[in-house]
Parts: C-alpha cells; sequence; structure tokens
C-alpha cells in the first residue's frame, strides 16, 4: 500500500429520527499510477446520532431510542428553530425539561395538554391517541397538535377546539394559541392543526 491513499466517500441515508446510517465506498487511489477503483459492494455501518439535525421537521423513532429529555439535551440548547414529533410520553418529558421560560410553566402546560387529550377522541379500534404531538422552538418554545378525520372519525366538535385554545392560554399560559382546519380536496376528510407558541 505504499504510495497509495485509501479515500471513503459516504452518501448519508436517514434511519429514523434518531437511528441512522451511512454507506461507504472504498477507493484506492494510487498517485504514481492516476488510477481509481472503487470496491464494486458498499459496506454499512450502523449507529445512533449522538445529536439530532436542526431545522427540520422529523417523524418519531419506531422504538424509542431516546427519550424526551434526552432529545432536549440535543437539540434545544442548540437551535432557536426545530420541530420534532415524539409520542406523548417522550413529549411530556421533553417539556418537562425546558423549565421555566417567561410565561412557559412546564406543569401548567402540561395540565393544559393533558385537558387537551381528554376533549380529543380516541381511535375506535384501539383506543389510541387520535393525533400527533410535536416540540419544538421557534425563536420560544412551541407546540403543535395534528389530528386527520376521516370518514367514520368521529368529528372534534369546533366547541371542543376552541376549548382546546382557551385551557392552553389560561392555563398553559400560552401567547399565541390557534386552531387551523384543511379540508381534504380528494376527500370529505380534514386535517386539524394545533399551534401553541409562548414569548
Amino acid at each position: 500500500m505504499r504510495g497509495c491513499v485509501l479515500t471513503f466517500a459516504n452518501a448519508p441515508s436517514s434511519c429514523g429520527a434518531i437511528r441512522g446510517c451511512f454507506v461507504f465506498y472504498l477507493f484506492l487511489s494510487c498517485h504514481a499510477h492516476r488510477q481509481r477503483k472503487s470496491k464494486a459492494d458498499p459496506f454499512f455501518i450502523h449507529f445512533t446520532l449522538s445529536t439530532m439535525l436542526t431545522h427540520a421537521i422529523t417523524p418519531p423513532a419506531t422504538n424509542q431510542i431516546a427519550v424526551g429529555d434526552d432529545i432536549y439535551n440535543a437539540v434545544f440548547p442548540r437551535s432557536a428553530n426545530f420541530r420534532i414529533e415524539l409520542d406523548y410520553d417522550a413529549a411530556l418529558d421533553f417539556i418537562r425539561q425546558i423549565g421555566d421560560w417567561n410565561d412557559f410553566t412546564p406543569g401548567h402546560v402540561i395540565d393544559a395538554l393533558e385537558a387537551a387529550d381528554r376533549l380529543i377522541p380516541r381511535c375506535s379500534h384501539d383506543g389510541a391517541r387520535s393525533y400527533t404531538i410535536s416540540v419544538g422552538r421557534e425563536g420560544s418554545p412551541v407546540l403543535y397538535l395534528e389530528r386527520s378525520e376521516f370518514s367514520g372519525t368521529e368529528r372534534l366538535s369546533d366547541s371542543a377546539m376552541r376549548t382546546i385554545c382557551r385551557e392552553m392560554e389560561l392555563i398553559g399560559q400560552a401567547d399565541e394559541a390557534i386552531s387551523t382546519v384543511h379540508d381534504f380536496s380528494f376527500s370529505k376528510g380534514r386535517r386539524i392543526d394545533f399551534r401553541f407558541w409562548w414569548d
């Protein structure tokens, strides 16, 4: 190998919110002959990211590799603009880690979130939550709830939407609490987005 250089070229590949992998291609470059040959088959190295990617919306991991406080430590102090979808319990862990931030008080926010959770109908076939929750920062802490409704899905009433926003303002002390309904053009369904933001 004397006089030759081994070079690694990598191509990132997403493997969920926390896990990732890189595909490494091994090249042999011989400066004496100016030749470059690549190995035919790449090999894969799987790993767990030590820090989360920021400035992106990421889906939840299929298995909880890191809980909410680990994700908080990896992202919240390092980025002022991100949004991450978590399962409910991990989101509560994340909220607790934020601590007091002006009018953002974790206990009050969680109380308001639990009130919203009681108002949103569960899935009829298994009783699971019928919405997603995302945590993040838009300068300051922000929470998103998103629920899709299709034919046969129990509808979230307009009064329930107003109550959820009011609870987040009064109990959670959010500076902004809004709900937006997006009708699906291809069906009779719709998507409901809640956004709660603290200055």
